[in-house]
């Protein structure tokens, strides 16, 4: 199932690029910010560390459906992260240590965007995701004091995959087209991730991912 969602995006990408305008690659650093919705939660306690990566982006534009100019892109991305998180009160809880490294195929699509001046691009999108790969370690205890019992094991140990195999979100994208020779332009570009489903498929599945993307493209004007 998932390699056969992986392959309709792929040609449905395909096929709308022979509707486009505008081709054009880039790529660029990626900043991973994880995060949840549990401070409000006393028994709950989360330290995310920051991970890094990068991001491989091919795009068509100016793609026509009905009244829109549409904007369909493929990435290839990845990036990783730290986490520690417990829980838990009087009667026990447990806690939770990883680190991960995880490469995504993620497929964005931008309605109608804005563009100011003929050069400034402002648009919005959905993306969604599969996960290629992962690497991930860490640490799972647990404990009880009514009786007292405790233990502890390896996420290697414990699980075959950790991080979630689909992920879908919410994108922005700021570019800046400068003009180099007749039809092509290079663009410096910021693009921002708003995670709207967990990262990981085992606890703690409250955790979501915020990303921002810093890079520079090129693009041809057909």
């Amino acid at each position: 199932m998932k390699n056969r969602g992986l392959l309709a995006i792929i040609i449905f990408f395909l096929y709308q690029s022979g509707f486009s305008q505008t081709i054009g690659f880039s790529s660029g650093y990626l900043l991973n910010h994880m995060y949840d919705c549990e401070k409000e939660n006393p028994h709950w306690n989360s330290e995310y560390t920051n991970g890094k990566g990068y991001d491989i982006v091919i795009a068509v534009e100016d793609v026509s459906v009905d009244w829109a100019k549409m904007r369909f892109s493929l990435a290839y991305e990845h990036y990783d992260g730290e986490l520690y998180v417990r829980s838990g009160g009087l009667g026990g809880g447990g806690s939770k240590s990883a680190e991960f490294r995880k490469s995504l195929l993620s497929a964005c699509i931008f309605p109608h965007g804005f563009t100011i001046k003929k050069k400034l691009d402002l648009q919005i999108g959905l993306q969604l995701s599969w996960l290629l790969h992962e690497e991930f370690s860490g640490k799972s205890a647990s404990w009880s004091s009514i009786p007292y019992t405790g233990g502890s094991s390896t996420l290697e140990d414990s699980y075959d995959h950790y991080n979630s195999a689909f992920y879908i979100g919410l994108v922005g994208r700021v570019a800046y087209n400068i003009k180099i020779a007749e039809s092509i332009y290079i663009f410096p570009q910021y693009s921002f991730y708003f995670g709207l489903s967990p990262e990981f498929r085992e606890p703690p599945t409250e955790t979501r991912s915020m990303r921002h993307f810093f890079g520079i493209g090129i693009e041809k004007r057909l």
